[in-house]
């Protein structure tokens, strides 16, 4: 079922879809999992090529504040090593691969508001979506 509404969601729009943005608590308090989705519909099977930019509003000392994922990778496993994460795929890809998730670190005193996926897909205009923060405790 999962697939399913990856594959043929109730849109009629052609074209990326960013599908979820996955995240999850761990057991430190600025430590979380995180994993992306993205998806296609329609039936052309010329892979979609483009990048993400992944953002995270919120607060730091009363001040709304914007971090970039990468900034908050540093330093952990599947660290991104830069601001934009490539993707190529004809149906779906999930960001890490392999369904796995990757690790962000939040800046001490961060209040994580919400989080701003940007794609930009050679051909096409960008693709904007926004999820809540929702931590799990």
């Amino acid at each position: 079922a999962s697939y399913k509404g990856v594959l043929a969601p109730d849109s009629r729009r052609e074209g990326l879809r960013i599908k979820t943005f996955e995240l999850q608590a761990t057991e430190r308090p600025e430590h979380f999992r995180y994993k992306i989705l993205l998806s296609r519909v329609g039936k052309s099977e010329k892979p979609l090529e483009g990048h993400l930019q992944v953002l995270i509003a919120g607060k730091q000392a009363g001040q709304d504040v914007t971090l970039e994922l990468a900034a908050l990778t540093a330093g952990l496993p599947d660290a991104l090593a830069e601001q934009s994460v490539a993707f190529a795929f004809k149906h779906f890809q999930a960001i890490p691969e392999a369904g796995r998730f990757a690790e962000l670190m939040l800046p001490e005193g961060f209040v994580p508001r919400e989080i701003k996926v940007r794609a930009d897909v050679q051909g096409e205009k960008p693709l904007l979506r926004t999820f809540k923060w929702n931590q799990e405790e």
